[in-house]
């Protein structure tokens, strides 16, 4: 039986006073960032989940692609759409990651309302 423990997220707009559980860090951050990119079909994020009890904070790659699989569960097909990728990186890298991703997200807001 797995011990469930709670954890504080950061890096997400729209999910700042959020507490999500889990039994590790990595699978609170796969919750607290599908929860984040709902409506995207895909979504990139760097986010930082604190363990709330022992106030370790881990940081977290995030990364979630549209893609449609269908696995055969107990004799029923079912249609997974999203694949969602989560990578443990360390807090320098984190730091160039997210400008990264920032920057990019800046060029497709400009290519979406420049081409119109």
């Amino acid at each position: 039986m797995s011990v469930t423990r709670s954890f504080h997220v950061s890096g997400v707009p729209g999910l700042v006073q959020s507490v999500f559980h889990g039994s590790t860090p990595s699978g609170a951050s796969a919750k607290a960032f599908n929860a984040a990119c709902k409506k995207k079909k895909s979504c990139k994020e760097v986010l930082t989940v604190m363990d709330i009890k022992s106030g370790k904070k881990h940081i977290y790659k995030c990364e979630r692609k549209f893609e449609p699989k269908t696995v055969s569960i107990g004799g029923k097909d079912v249609t997974f759409n999203y694949s969602t990728k989560i990578h443990a990186v360390d807090s320098k890298k984190a730091a160039s990651l997210r400008k990264t991703i920032s920057k990019n997200k800046k060029k497709n807001v400009c290519v979406k309302k420049c081409s119109a």
